[in-house]
């Protein structure tokens, strides 16, 4: 035997049996994916055939519903497409929606709504309110509930409110375009350091005074983020409501997330890619009927995340899900992805490290949702994540989830009355302390 052509052999036999180890691996891993579709797909319809069983399906109740949404408005007839085009809030009877635009560091263009009152603007005593939304959505969560959302609550307050959109949100940039790469490429870090302080600055330089900062889920990170890394932020802050602030997260329980999200985050990367996060859902925001799109995203929420929505409002289902999803980063959902599988929060690329919270020095409120299935906020309460001089104030909400604090029937009655009390109460303590300072004269 020649023991050159045995070896050769030997080789050979060892590199198909590595690439066929290989190859079973792959085609397991794309099994499961194969498996995971159709049981996707199946109880996704069975769901919103419950659902569809849950709300009526005739088409009288389904045009109380649209008109029922409408009711609110001078048109309509016109309404449920106003909701999708930016320059159609002013539609809002009895209130006046002023656009800006706030220029990143890095070039990203933001839009701001100012909303008020048509009768009066700003109350004395009333710093500007600033409101900032989640991951996957926009500024609109905010006005989805129309006279009981939270804008048009503050407003009515006298308040000089502000309606902030991350990046990506209305595509907007002065060197790229939606096209680059380049355009997309940020996660949490990026809107900390660069759309918080934006804003922030923009709004203080505009009012002249300092402002109430209302963030909910991924808005309340940023902050947190942006005035840990940035300290001198804190003396533009009169006071920082965080609601359900995605700090610490849940290990989210359901089978896809478990199976096929987390712990395939590498091939979900890929999939997905480096632009815009899934556009062929905004094709479908653009060309499907707004009752339809706005089903499909409800069913989809509740059954990945486990939200109840028999606190909502079934007559605003529309509204609710006319702004969720919305424009963002594949890169950005990844990132919160990989912090899901951690339980946490952390800077980019760096999962032992964390955010030094003692640098948060404004006056801070945490409402926390206690049935919220995504984020955790009671290793909030931990004192020695915050400076001693500077510990936030909690309020707990016993039967909410995650958007109840925003979307519930009664949270006009039961949450935003709490934060008009914080607000109230600690800029009438600023007051208190700025009289008794000494005039330098």
């Amino acid at each position: 035997h020649n023991p050159t052509k045995v070896g050769s052999e030997s080789a050979r036999a060892m590199r198909v049996r590595v690439l066929a180890g290989k190859a079973g691996a792959q085609l397991r891993e794309a099994a499961v994916w194969a498996a995971a579709a159709p049981c996707l797909l199946v109880l996704v319809v069975l769901s919103f055939a419950s659902w569809l069983l849950y709300v009526g399906t005739s088409f009288a109740r389904m045009k109380h519903t649209l008109l029922s949404f409408a009711s609110s408005f001078r048109s309509s007839s016109a309404v449920c497409m106003s909701w999708l085009e930016r320059d159609h809030v002013e539609q809002f009877r009895d209130y006046m929606f002023d656009e800006h635009q706030v220029e990143t560091s890095d070039g990203h263009v933001l839009t701001l709504y100012r909303v008020y009152r048509r009768d009066f603007v700003g109350t004395p005593g009333f710093a500007p309110v600033v409101l900032v939304h989640g991951l996957l959505q926009r500024s609109g969560v905010f006005l989805a509930n129309g006279r009981r959302g939270l804008a048009l609550f503050l407003a009515d307050l006298g308040m000089d409110v502000w309606l902030s959109n991350n990046r990506g949100v209305f595509p907007s940039h002065k060197k790229y375009t939606v096209e680059d790469q380049e355009f997309w490429d940020y996660t949490t870090d990026d809107l900390a350091k660069q759309d918080f302080p934006a804003v922030v600055r923009y709004i203080y330089k505009l009012a002249e005074r300092k402002i109430v900062y209302i963030g909910h889920s991924q808005g309340a990170t940023q902050a947190l983020i942006g005035l840990s890394e940035q300290e001198d932020l804190n003396e533009l802050i009169a006071l920082f409501v965080a609601l359900c602030p995605a700090v610490f997260l849940h290990r989210v329980e359901h089978w896809f997330f478990k199976l096929v999200l987390l712990r395939h985050i590498d091939r979900v990367a890929s999939v997905i890619g480096n632009m815009d996060f899934i556009p062929i859902i905004f094709a479908i925001q653009k060309w499907a009927p707004t009752l339809v799109r706005s089903f499909m995203c409800c069913i989809f929420t509740r059954y990945i995340f486990g939200w109840d929505p028999n606190l909502w409002d079934p007559m605003l289902f529309v509204s609710y899900f006319l702004f969720t999803p919305a424009h963002t980063s594949a890169k950005l959902v990844v990132s919160w992805l990989r912090m899901l599988r951690v339980g946490r929060v952390f800077p980019r690329e760096q999962p032992s490290a964390s955010y030094n919270l003692t640098k948060v020095r404004c006056p801070l409120v945490i409402f926390s949702a206690m049935k919220d299935s995504l984020v955790d906020c009671e290793p909030l309460r931990n004192a020695a994540l915050w400076s001693p001089n500077n510990q936030p104030a909690f309020v707990s909400m016993p039967n909410y989830n995650h958007m109840d604090v925003l979307w519930a029937q009664k949270a006009h009655e039961l949450v935003y009355p709490l934060i008009q009390e914080h607000v109230s109460v600690n800029l009438a303590r600023q007051q208190q302390v700025q009289e008794r300072v000494p005039s330098p004269d």
